[in-house]
């Protein structure tokens, strides 16, 4: 059993295999904590048993299901098909993996279900874990952003955008800087609550696509030497025998953890940071390699869309992984005035990356820029 700590929200998590809980440790730190104290907000058990996974999927019966929303992703809201339960609440069956979540009537206690053999369950589990500690982020003083992220000490400086923006492949430039941390890949949540913003990562599965890993010839022969996947730990990748590249190259992109990515990089992580500076990327093939533009408070303002997560649905919480009753999300009007207290305290960039925006020195010249000062300067 581990008890996992965000913000201010905990969920303990049990299961019958160490493994599985030693992976969800790895997958969600530093962001999330550990703690040894008693309590939880919620309860989270995942079952690995055939015979439980068929009882389970008996107990549907033949009503028609209710759609549910589940997660909040960047792309929009993954629903799926919910039954009641025999003994009350839900179960819900998400067909792409295999797995069953049986929830109780208010929302606290979740069983993630699976056959034993099924290695999907291990992604089911984080999600659940995940998602509410993301019902619990949107509040009056805090919004999730649609960031990667990377510190220099105690400074954060934020890469916000639509998919294909160029996030990663800025991210993975930066992380081979000296000095620079990892923070998150996809998902930042800003918080107001004190009187400096905080910036705190949310795990995701990092996905690299193979023209995002041909920019780092290094990064790539060594993906190709060890067999790495985020459904694995760090060490049950390097203990795998390694995938014929030619077999490999049809599973693109490649799915990887964080810790993955760094343990790659050679890069070391953080879970939270003050954030400095807030970068709006984009690849434009017509500049030779990168080109950085301070962008002023009414252009800043404007770029709120481009920096949410789910920015035409946010504030936006899962249906069933955020227990009725607990803290409004607020509404719109308060992102907005979220956005424009921590632009006060930020700059605002735009990046435009050329086919050589990742080299050293391009790389150097954008976190000094960025940061205000050379990383060595912190």
């Amino acid at each position: 059993m581990k008890r996992f700590v965000y913000r201010g929200i905990t969920v303990r998590v049990e299961g019958p295999d160490v493994t599985d809980l030693d992976w969800l440790v790895e997958f969600l730190a530093p962001s999330f904590t550990v703690v040894e104290a008693d309590g939880a907000d919620r309860t989270v058990t995942l079952v690995a048993d055939e015979r439980r996974h068929r009882e389970a999927l008996g107990g549907i019966g033949i009503r028609d299901p209710v759609m549910v929303e589940c997660f909040i992703l960047d792309r929009g809201v993954v629903s799926l098909p919910s039954w009641p339960a025999p003994e009350g609440g839900c179960i819900i069956v998400n067909n792409d993996s295999g797995v069953l979540y049986r929830i109780n009537a208010d929302h606290t206690l979740v069983e993630v279900i699976s056959v034993p053999a099924n290695r999907k369950r291990r992604g089911d589990l984080m999600r659940v874990v995940r998602e509410f500690a993301m019902a619990a982020a949107w509040t009056r003083r805090s919004v999730v952003l649609h960031a990667a992220a990377f510190a220099a000490g105690h400074r954060a400086v934020l890469l916000a955008g639509p998919k294909h923006a160029g996030k990663t492949s800025l991210l993975m430039a930066c992380l081979e800087e000296a000095g620079i941390r990892f923070m998150s890949n996809d998902r930042v949540v800003v918080d107001l609550t004190d009187a400096e913003p905080v910036a705190r990562g949310m795990p995701t599965i990092v996905s690299i696509r193979s023209d995002t890993l041909d920019r780092f010839p290094a990064a790539k022969r060594r993906l190709e030497a060890i067999d790495y996947l985020y459904t694995r730990t760090v060490a049950e990748a390097e203990a795998q025998r390694p995938t014929a590249p030619a077999a490999r190259s049809a599973q693109q992109p490649l799915s990887l953890s964080s810790a993955q990515l760094c343990r790659v990089l050679g890069a070391e992580m953080t879970g939270a940071g003050v954030p400095v500076a807030i970068v709006f990327p984009r690849v434009d093939a017509g500049i030779g390699d990168i080109a950085v533009r301070e962008l002023d408070a009414t252009q800043a303002a404007e770029r709120l869309a481009d920096a949410l997560l789910g920015a035409a649905t946010a504030p936006r919480r899962s249906q069933v992984f955020a227990p009725p009753g607990d803290a409004a999300a607020g509404e719109y009007a308060d992102v907005i005035r979220v956005w424009r207290t921590l632009l006060t305290h930020v700059r605002t960039f735009e990046c435009r990356l050329g086919p050589r925006a990742y080299t050293p020195d391009s790389r150097t010249r954008f976190i000094a820029q960025v940061l205000g000062q050379p990383v060595g300067g912190r």
